[in-house]
């Protein structure tokens, strides 16, 4: 609601400001719709990429790793669990309720997986509360160079 008298009688001002703020009041109404929508597109995504078969999996978070240079572990006197993507640790259900910490991938490769103490240490990869695929850390550290050395090129 405006005071009509400040406009002088100004008509097509008065229905041009409101008709902008009824404008920009829709197009934020779009915006946050599209973010939402794509957020929850994105989340249906990260669901599906965990739920493919347990070699699929491990391949999908081997990659995702590189490409991000960075992970999610999750360490125990037993095991460690490597996953990726940070949309999926901090918003799927299935991992509220383990602690990962986020590391820089080049980080883990000097702190765990270059060092001969955890070389048979067991890992699961792309764990999804169901189950993840189990390697040691030397056959994790062999996988993940023989895919950086395939995405490498030598001109």
């Amino acid at each position: 609601s405006y005071n009509y008298t400040y406009f002088s009688g100004n008509n097509d001002k008065v229905l041009e400001i409101e008709f902008k703020e009824v404008f920009n009041k829709i197009k934020f109404f779009i915006e946050n719709g599209e973010k939402k929508y794509n957020f929850e597109t994105q989340l249906d995504e990260t669901k599906s990429n965990y739920n493919l078969e347990e070699s699929e999996r491990y391949n999908f978070i081997l990659n995702k790793i590189i490409e991000e240079e960075k992970l999610y572990l999750y360490k125990d006197e037993e095991k460690f669990i490597v996953n990726a993507e940070e949309i999926a640790i901090k918003n799927l259900a299935i991992f509220s309720t383990i602690n990962f910490e986020e590391m820089d991938f080049y980080v883990f490769y000097v702190n765990y997986l270059s060092k001969k103490e955890y070389e048979d240490k067991r890992v699961l990869v792309g764990f999804n509360d169901i189950d993840g695929k189990e390697v040691t850390v030397s056959r994790l550290k062999d996988d993940i160079n023989e895919i950086r050395d395939s995405k490498s090129t030598f001109i």
